[in-house]
């Protein structure tokens, strides 16, 4: 049975959540506390999967709570819960927070979210990842792309075209952005899954603070800056050619999001677990298979459940989370170029122009010229490849 702590200094408010959620009393273990020391002090006797809190709360408020909860129970999912917040506490709740629920929160909202965190922990059933993954406030974010930003909003009349270039070529900075832009602080009638239009909305200002969170900047100590720059290279081009594979503009947007991040959990294994993901890698181009399959071995998962989990925990569209849980689907099984299709072509394509033979095939096996001609992709394919090696 799921156990979820809420913590709110409103006793009516705790009232109304109890009351609304009744029926869940089967299905899930409630704990509801009015301020924050109560809460440490329930952490520190039981488990949670789930901790709800309210932002303002005399004495400890819901950031400093979260922040403490991340160290005491990484494995638990954290939700701020709150009214109107200034931009400065937004941001402060950022960087704990895997979501956030706007107050008042619509009963069938609160149960579908909470319901929805639950249904993401069981892609991953080893605790030791899950803990590993929801331990990130953020994920690394390179210092040459923080600079760049930086530089480029020193400038008051800075174009938003320069700031949304910067943001697409950090996974880190542009999954950021994408969760607090589709965060129901902002109540959106659908979800974002353009950078350029997740810019856009939050402003030049948010920018600059959310790049600001010292968060983002100690999850990046440490770790192998090079590999780091190899990487956001091949994302950055299965971008660019997802983008192009499809012709639907919102999709194409979706799509190019998605090949964006598509590898996160391959960042977080090696921000995280570097030992485990170099010996992984390391089968795997030894053995010539992919990367998912020595991983699905040896570790119980692979960096697409982990990497469907982390942005499902940040609230990223649907569509998003499932081409980047769907990215290995085998290609026999593959009918139709949709997201995903997209994603694991773009992949491919790639793998092959920047990696050698060993690592493309780690990374994706190429699929048969019969299957792109079905997706009606061979020409567009063709044009794309040639316009590649030509830059």
């Amino acid at each position: 049975m799921a156990r979820i702590l809420f913590v709110d200094d409103e006793p009516n408010i705790l009232s109304g959540l109890r009351q609304s959620l009744r029926r869940k009393r089967h299905e899930w273990q409630m704990v509801f506390v009015e301020s924050g020391v109560e809460a440490i002090e329930c952490v520190q006797r039981e488990s949670f999967d789930v901790v709800i809190s309210d932002m303002r709360m005399p004495g400890m408020d819901g950031a400093e709570l979260l922040s403490r909860i991340a160290r005491l129970q990484p494995q638990a999912t954290r939700i701020v819960f709150s009214g109107q917040m200034d931009e400065s506490v937004a941001m402060r709740a950022a960087s704990v927070a895997h979501r956030f629920l706007a107050k008042p929160c619509d009963a069938a909202l609160l149960e579908s979210t909470i319901t929805r965190t639950i249904e993401l922990r069981s892609l991953l059933q080893s605790g030791e990842i899950r803990a590993c993954v929801s331990g990130m406030g953020s994920l690394p974010i390179l210092p040459s792309a923080c600079l760049a930003l930086n530089r480029t909003l020193t400038d008051d009349q800075a174009p938003v075209e320069a700031v949304v270039r910067i943001v697409e070529t950090d996974v880190a900075m542009a999954s950021k952005v994408l969760q607090l832009v589709n965060s129901s602080f902002f109540s959106l009638m659908r979800p974002i899954a353009s950078i350029s239009q997740a810019v856009n909305y939050l402003g030049l200002n948010t920018i600059r603070h959310l790049v600001l969170v010292q968060a983002l900047f100690e999850e990046f100590r440490g770790t192998d800056v090079a590999f780091f720059e190899r990487e956001q290279s091949r994302l950055l081009l299965c971008a660019r050619i997802a983008r192009e594979l499809i012709s639907d503009k919102k999709q194409s947007e979706s799509a190019a999001t998605a090949a964006l991040l598509h590898d996160v959990g391959i960042l977080v294994l090696a921000n995280r677990l570097p030992t485990e993901y170099a010996l992984n890698r390391n089968t795997a181009v030894e053995r010539g298979v992919p990367l998912h399959v020595v991983e699905r071995e040896h570790l119980g998962t692979t960096h697409a459940d982990i990497g469907a989990y982390l942005l499902g925990l940040w609230g990223l569209p649907y569509d998003v989370i499932e081409a980047v849980a769907r990215h290995h689907t085998p290609w026999p099984d593959v009918e139709v170029l949709d997201i995903a299709t997209a994603v694991r072509l773009a992949d491919s394509l790639a793998s092959s122009v920047l990696l050698n033979d060993h690592e493309a095939c780690m990374h994706c096996e190429p699929p048969l010229p019969e299957l792109v001609e079905k997706l009606g992709v061979t020409e567009i394919v063709a044009n794309v490849m040639a316009r590649i090696h030509q830059s």
